[in-house]
């Protein structure tokens, strides 16, 4: 990543974004030599603040697309945990 001061970027803003463009490649932005910000490309701008799926969409969404039984799982991993939860429900 290529790192400019903001004096630098002040003056060459409209080449620094091109430039960015071609290497589609984030640029840090520093003062006093301590980075301050980063300028990233559109689309990596969009993959990081693509909306994402909660944990329990995220499973019911898998569930859907996999064949559960097909994926040879041992449910009994499930079964124990739900009995050590239960036996800590009740430990005083």
């Amino acid at each position: 990543m290529k790192k400019y001061s903001l004096t630098e970027v002040h003056n060459n803003l409209s080449m620094l974004i091109h430039q960015m463009e071609e290497m589609r490649t984030p640029i840090e932005l520093t003062r006093r030599g301590k980075a301050v910000a980063v300028l990233v490309p559109k689309h990596e701008y969009d993959d990081l603040t693509k909306a994402t799926l909660s944990p329990w969409d995220t499973l019911m969404a898998f569930r859907k697309q996999e064949d559960i039984e097909s994926l040879n799982l041992d449910t009994d991993i499930f079964n124990e945990r739900k009995v050590l939860e239960n036996e800590q429900q009740f430990n005083f």
